[in-house]
């Protein structure tokens, strides 16, 4: 008889069908198991890793074990020679590794087994208290988090007056606080005449509103910045330069052109007046303007004698009638400054613009780049106002962060030696500082990191010479140099996660700073019934402004849903609305002093996002004051409109402001809660639910 494989053929007829059968099982190739033991019983997909993802999940990755077959086709198992449940493979137990150690019962164990086998009962018993543990952590979880809530409270009220605010207190983060992703990405839209991706951060104003609107980010998400005064209003070129026109022009007949542009003494000092007056009273960028006045005249003085010799004496490559090419290009920064503060008008307008782009062209020509000087950072502190006056603000930001780079090239982010003359040191300083200013402005708005971090900024003992008053008290300017500061530190804060008790901590140290900068200040800086003259009504205003806005934004975190409802967080909600209502009111109070507020973008916007976060939160339906506020900002703004309908482009987003007031003060928010909703803002009812139909309408 043939042999075949250890078994005799299956031709032979000697065989049965049995031992066919057999035959053809023992050919056969087993299956092999690749689910892991808790995967097959629980019937679930398996990833087939050690331990599998499921049991990780599941909090129990010491029960993912494997069977692998034999080298006879059957599953091993090693404990089957050592209990006599297991001589018989049963589809009623399951292998689990424990420690050998370890007994379930005294029946189901081996000492000198790896792994112990027990009934399905056991296995069954044993997942469903896995899945109890688990859900019993997370109830456990929650109830600790909810204690924490509560105790702070208590927390709070003990280290808040024991709190003492400090100029050099640093940010510390909390090591188990967390932030929401929201406050991480931002917002990111569309300019809608570029096509370009703007990102704004996740703590703006805008970022705000929408934050209870997230359902209308797709929709709106290209043309919220708008309704803000943040979207770039032009995609023309600032800086077209005469020289541009005429190719092949030499350096001297460039220097000539920009000669010829310059106004002759009567129009440039009509122009340089109101930026002295008004512009320079505002936001006081160059470091001694007495100084440069008195260059002016002298100025004036050697251009009339060296006319009269002929157009092009005392012009040639380095100087213009006794003065540097970076000079002029300051002095045409004074002038395009000045022309914004005169009643605005297309011709004031584009004026503007001319004088913009000479001032540039100076600067082309002295290579600031590689050759800045302290003239050429006052310009381009200066040209970055006119730039956001004319709304586009995202414009003016990009040119401060080369203007902050350059400082650094200068060196004004650091102390002068002490052999450095002193007059030297305080325009330096004062530049320094000029440079804050004005980030602050722009940073809080857009919520970005401020690059001027990098420069020196001490305390209130060290403030440039002009922060004080005959007496000790703070002066318009000592005043603005500490609330910016408070502004770009509170940026700079949003970017460390905190929990709700540190958050409460924060705004109350900020709060306590800016209330006892105020109290220092000089007495018409408080009262305007104290102001003796139009330049102190003036500070009075712009300070009202500015401070009431940046105390808002120092509030605005008691908003949020996230601030646990204690005595000191309602405080700020109500501190954050009267900031708000105060901003509206200070801007109303600076336009009917001057025109300028009406061509100002940080009044503009400062008062209109004050206004639409006031309308947002309802406050115009259940407030008198706000509501007249509100309807009195609207007239402003449509006297605005209607003296620029030769087309300036300031017209766009008034008419869009004007638009958005309109929803506001018509009662088209009408809450149905008896009470303020800023104290609801995480019920379903929140005005936030309805920012679409404020700003857009109903679809």
């Amino acid at each position: 008889m043939s042999q075949h494989g250890g078994f005799d053929s299956p031709n032979s007829p000697t065989h049965s069908n049995a031992d066919i059968d057999t035959y053809i099982k023992s050919r056969r190739k087993p299956r092999e198991k690749k689910a892991c033991q808790v995967c097959r019983k629980r019937k679930v997909g398996c990833d087939q890793q050690q331990p599998c993802q499921n049991c990780i999940d599941r909090r129990y990755p010491e029960l993912c074990v494997y069977e692998h077959p034999s080298a006879d086709g059957t599953p091993t198992n090693p404990t089957s020679n050592s209990h006599p449940l297991v001589d018989q493979p049963s589809n009623s137990f399951s292998r689990l590794p424990f420690d050998p150690m370890v007994s379930l019962s005294p029946d189901h164990t081996h000492s000198n087994s790896e792994t112990v086998t027990l009934p399905r009962e056991y296995f069954d018993r044993l997942i469903a208290k896995l899945d109890h543990f688990q859900r019993s952590s997370s109830e456990l979880t929650l109830d600790i988090r909810n204690l924490i809530n509560q105790s702070s409270t208590v927390r709070l009220e003990n280290e808040i007056g024991q709190f003492q605010p400090s100029y050099a207190t640093q940010p510390k983060p909390h090591a188990g606080s967390k932030i929401s992703s929201a406050n991480n990405t931002g917002m990111h839209t569309r300019n809608e005449l570029t096509g370009q991706t703007i990102h704004v951060g996740g703590n703006s104003v805008p970022a705000f509103v929408m934050e209870y609107g997230s359902h209308l980010e797709e929709l709106l998400g290209t043309s919220i910045l708008p309704a803000f005064g943040l979207d770039n209003e032009s995609a023309t070129y600032p800086f077209v330069g005469l020289s541009d026109l005429k190719q092949g022009q030499s350096r001297i007949s460039r220097i000539t052109d920009l000669c010829k542009t310059l106004p002759g003494e009567i129009d440039l000092n009509r122009y340089f007046t109101p930026f002295r007056d008004i512009a320079a009273v505002v936001h006081p960028a160059m470091a001694n303007i007495e100084k440069f006045e008195h260059e002016l005249l002298q100025f004036h003085i050697e251009r009339a004698e060296a006319l009269l010799q002929g157009p092009e004496h005392g012009i040639n490559e380095q100087y213009v009638y006794g003065k540097s090419l970076a000079w002029i290009g300051l002095l045409f920064a004074t002038l395009a400054s000045g022309c914004q503060c005169i009643d605005p008008g297309k011709e004031m307008d584009l004026t503007s613009r001319v004088f913009v782009c000479c001032s540039f062209e100076c600067m082309r020509l002295t290579n600031f780049l590689s050759n800045p000087s302290l003239e050429t950072i006052q310009t381009l502190l200066l040209l970055g106002q006119v730039i956001s006056n004319t709304m586009n603000a995202g414009v003016a930001w990009a040119l401060l962060g080369l203007t902050t780079r350059l400082s650094q090239v200068l060196g004004l982010h650091r102390e002068c030696r002490a052999s450095t003359p002193q007059a030297v040191k305080d325009e330096k300083k004062k530049v320094a500082w000029a440079i804050m200013w004005q980030e602050s402005l722009l940073s809080i708005t857009f919520d970005r990191v401020p690059a001027s971090t990098t420069l020196d900024m001490p305390d209130s003992t060290n403030l440039p010479y002009d922060s004080y008053v005959d007496g000790g008290m703070f002066s318009y300017a000592g005043c603005m140099y500490q609330v910016c500061h408070v502004g770009l530190n509170i940026v700079q804060e949003r970017r460390t996660p905190r929990d709700p008790l540190d958050t409460l901590l924060q705004m109350s140290k900020y709060e306590h700073e800016l209330r006892q900068v105020m109290g220092n200040a000089s007495g018409h800086l408080k009262s305007s019934s104290l102001c003796m003259s139009f330049k102190e009504q003036l500070q009075h205003w712009a300070l009202y402004l500015h401070t009431s806005y940046i105390m808002a934004e120092v509030c605005r975190e008691a908003l949020r849903p996230k601030i646990p409802h204690t005595e000191l967080s309602q405080a700020m909600k109500v501190t954050c609305i009267d900031s708000l209502t105060n901003t509206v009111q200070a801007f109303l109070g600076l336009s009917r002093l001057t025109s300028f507020a009406s061509h100002s973008w940080t009044a503009l916007s400062r008062a209109l996002s004050s206004a639409l976060v006031l309308g947002v939160l309802g406050e115009a339906d259940s407030n008198e004051k706000v509501r007249s506020l509100l309807s009195q900002l609207l007239v402003c703004l449509q006297e605005i409109m209607a003296r620029n309908v030769d087309g300036t482009e300031i017209s766009a987003p008034i008419k869009r402001w004007v638009a958005t007031l309109s929803k506001l003060t018509n009662g088209r928010t009408n809450s149905s809660a008896e009470t303020s909703p800023a104290l609801e803002l995480d019920s379903d009812d929140s005005p936030y639910a309805r920012v679409d139909e404020i700003i857009w309408g109903p679809f």
